[in-house]
C-alpha cells in the first residue's frame, strides 16, 4: 500500500507541479500560489488514498480545478499587464513633461539673460519679460524658472520610479505568462495521465480485494472444521475424505459379515458333529471312525419287530440317518 500511495502521489504532483516552482519561486505571490496548490493536492491524496473510489473522485475534482487555477493565473497576468500599460502611459507622459519643462527652462534662461542685459544697459528703466502669454518682471521670471525646474526634477525622479516598477512588473508578467502556459500544458498532460492514474487506482482496489480474500482464507483455515468449506479445493477434499471413510467402513462391514457367515456355518457343523458323535459313541462304543469324515452316514438299527403268526418276522431294518454332506 505505501508503494501505491507513493506512485499516485508522485504522478499527481508531477502533473500539478512540473517546473512551476522554478517559474514562480522568484515572486512572493506566485510562490504562495504554488505552495497552496501543492499542499492542497498532497492533503487530498493522503486523505483519500486508502479508498480507491474516493481517490478516483478526487482525481476528477483535481482535474476540474485546473480551469479555476488557470483562470486565477490569467487574472493575475491581466492585472499585471494592466499595471504595465498604465505605467507605460505614465512614463510617456512624464517623458513629454520633461521635454516641455526642459524647453521652457531654455526659453526662460534666455529671456532672463536678455532682461539682465537690458536692465544693465538702461539703468533704472523697468524691464519686463513676456513668457507663455504672460508679462512679468525679472523677479517673476526667476520665480517661474525655478517652478519649471522643480517640475522637471519631480518628473525626472518619477520617471526613475516608473522604470523600476515597469522592470519588476515585466518580470512578473513574463513569469505569469510562462506559468499560464505551463498550467495549460499540465492540464493536457493531467488529462492524458488520468488513464494511467485510473489504472493505478484499479490496481489499489484489486490489491485491497486480494488482501481481503487472503485474510478471509487465512481465517477460514484457522477455524477450519468438517462443516466449513471456503473454496472448491476444500469441498473436493472433504468429499474425497468422506468417500474414502465410507468405503473403508463398507469394506470393514463386508469382512465382518463374511467372517460371521463362516463362523455360523462352522458352529452349526460342529454342533451337528458333536450330536452325531455322541449318538455314534452310544451305539458303537470305542468306534471313532465315523467322526473322521464330515460326510459320514450314521445308520441306526431298528428294533426287531414281533408279528402275529403267519407274518414273517423280520430283522430290524436299518433306517439310515444321513448327516452332513455326501462325499
Amino acid at each position: 500500500m505505501p508503494l501505491c500511495k507513493t506512485i499516485v502521489r508522485v504522478a499527481v504532483l508531477g502533473a500539478v507541479a512540473g517546473t512551476a516552482v522554478v517559474l514562480v519561486a522568484q515572486t512572493p505571490r506566485g510562490s504562495a500560489l504554488y505552495s497552496q496548490m501543492k499542499q492542497g493536492v498532497t492533503n487530498q491524496i493522503d486523505r483519500h488514498i486508502d479508498d480507491p473510489v474516493a481517490l478516483r473522485n478526487q482525481l476528477r475534482k483535481l482535474e476540474a480545478q485546473y480551469p479555476d487555477r488557470i483562470a486565477a493565473v490569467r487574472t493575475d497576468l491581466s492585472e499585471v499587464q494592466r499595471h504595465v500599460t498604465e505605467l507605460e502611459r505614465e512614463r510617456a507622459v512624464g517623458e513629454r513633461v520633461l521635454e516641455l519643462t526642459l524647453a521652457d527652462l531654455d526659453v526662460l534662461e534666455d529671456l532672463i539673460t536678455r532682461a539682465e542685459e537690458a536692465r544693465s544697459e538702461n539703468g533704472m528703466r523697468a524691464v519686463r519679460v513676456s513668457f507663455d502669454n504672460q508679462s512679468m518682471d525679472i523677479a517673476g521670471a526667476y520665480a517661474r524658472a525655478n517652478s519649471v525646474a522643480s517640475t522637471h526634477q519631480a518628473y525626472a525622479s518619477r520617471q526613475n520610479d516608473i522604470e523600476r516598477d515597469l522592470d519588476l512588473l515585466s518580470q512578473q508578467a513574463s513569469r505569469l505568462g510562462e506559468l499560464l502556459a505551463q498550467l495549460e500544458t499540465e492540464q493536457g498532460q493531467f488529462q492524458a495521465q488520468l488513464w494511467q492514474l485510473d489504472q493505478q487506482v484499479d490496481a489499489i482496489a484489486r490489491n485491497e480485494r486480494m488482501i481481503g480474500m487472503l485474510e478471509t482464507r487465512d481465517r477460514a483455515i484457522a477455524r477450519h472444521d468438517r462443516y466449513q468449506s471456503h473454496s472448491l479445493h476444500e469441498v473436493q477434499g472433504k468429499i474425497a475424505e468422506r468417500l474414502a471413510s465410507q468405503e473403508k467402513r463398507l469394506a470393514g462391514l463386508a469382512t465382518v459379515t463374511e467372517r460371521q457367515s463362516y463362523e455360523q456355518r462352522a458352529q452349526f457343523e460342529l454342533d451337528v458333529l458333536r450330536r452325531a458323535g455322541a449318538a455314534a459313541r452310544k451305539d458303537r462304543p470305542g468306534d471313532t471312525s465315523l467322526l473322521s469324515n464330515p460326510g459320514f452316514v450314521i445308520e441306526r438299527e431298528r428294533p426287531i419287530e414281533i408279528k402275529p403268526k403267519g407274518e414273517p418276522e423280520q430283522d430290524g431294518e436299518r433306517n439310515p440317518t444321513r448327516i452332513g454332506q455326501n462325499r
